[in-house]
């Protein structure tokens, strides 16, 4: 039987930086509303609602294939074959409902979900960028490449597909019923009450860094350079605390130094941060929303690390400025490392 309820909403949790607009949205309207919950590909993001214990209607984790190639006949048909079924289990009966998505380049399971919810549905985009890392690239600049991988991509989403500049898949708006909407700032009563505190966390100086193996194979000489900024906060005095990237987890060199590893479930700007005198990251976007509460102990390593592609750098320093208001601090130097921490 076709719902005709109007005061259902379904969100899709795409990624970490998703979960404080989410719970900002279930916080403003769960008096009145039956929410429901579906979390894309982040197992561990899943178990943090989970944890929660929301009041919601449903709460559903739904996985990328394990096995999957884009240029592999069998798979792709295996894989459409996938998204119109998980459409008819969780979806066919949803209609004037308000369905809330945060990505638009990437994720092909929800973009492909949105469009079709856009027929009967109010579908929002909520946009919480504030820097564009995804400018659309003009036709006149595809490979042949380009163009059959956006036809693959076609074949399991919709026609409403172009790419970006960095070669990544976006969806867009234009002849759909898709509205897009700039966020506020979430309010901080939404991060207080759902602040976490680090388990058995030091009373002394302590710094929290924010890391993700992925970096290694972007950065020349990653993991000697990252030795290089443990060894300094060791020789300073200062206990280290690693926040694994909620999807990818944390670079294994780690395992064999003196660290503790945080709950990776947590997203990073959820965290209680109070106890630590310093917090740094490379590129994250947690250290940029923590930087703009928290001014003056938030630093970007960014500059101590030498990028494998041109103007990859450059790049990252314009993100990092924009999605924290420039409020976001660099290390320029390991010496400049030891002076900061010799201020503490």
């Amino acid at each position: 039987m076709t719902s005709s309820i109007h005061n259902e909403v379904i969100i899709f949790s795409q990624a970490a930086g998703d979960t404080i607009h989410i719970l900002d949205l279930y916080e403003k309207n769960r008096k009145n509303t039956k929410f429901s919950i579906y979390v894309i590909k982040n197992k561990n993001i899943y178990d943090y609602f989970n944890e929660l214990d929301l009041r919601l209607k449903n709460l559903v984790f739904i996985p990328y294939p394990k096995r999957f190639g884009l240029y592999n006949i069998q798979l792709l048909r295996k894989e459409k074959k996938r998204i119109n079924s998980l459409f008819k289990k969780h979806f066919i009966n949803s209609v004037n409902h308000k369905i809330y998505f945060f990505a638009h380049v990437y994720d092909y399971l929800t973009m492909s979900f949105v469009l079709s919810l856009s027929k009967n549905n109010t579908v929002i985009f909520v946009d919480y960028d504030k820097y564009d890392t995804n400018k659309t690239l003009p036709k006149q600049f595809y490979h042949v490449k380009d163009k059959m991988l956006l036809t693959i991509y076609k074949y399991l989403v919709g026609k409403q597909l172009v790419l970006t500049e960095k070669k990544a898949i976006k969806l867009l708006f234009e002849n759909t019923n898709i509205k897009s909407n700039k966020t506020d700032e979430v309010s901080s009563k939404i991060k207080e009450k759902y602040s976490h505190n680090i388990a058995n966390q030091s009373t002394g100086n302590s710094v929290l860094i924010f890391e993700t193996p992925t970096a290694e194979a972007s950065i020349i000489n990653y993991k000697n350079t990252m030795i290089e900024i443990l060894n300094i906060l060791v020789k300073a005095g200062y206990k280290i605390y690693i926040k694994p990237h909620p999807y990818k987890g944390f670079s294994p060199f780690l395992r064999n130094y003196n660290v503790s590893i945080c709950n990776a479930n947590v997203p990073g700007e959820l965290i209680n941060t109070s106890g630590f005198n310093f917090i740094f990251g490379i590129n994250s976007l947690s250290i940029c929303r923590l930087a703009i509460d928290r001014y003056g102990s938030i630093y970007s390593l960014i500059q101590l690390f030498t990028f494998r592609r041109l103007n990859e750098k450059d790049y990252n320093i314009k993100y990092l400025l924009g999605q924290s208001n420039e409020k976001i601090l660099f290390i320029n130097s390991l010496n400049h490392l030891d002076k900061i921490l010799a201020k503490r």
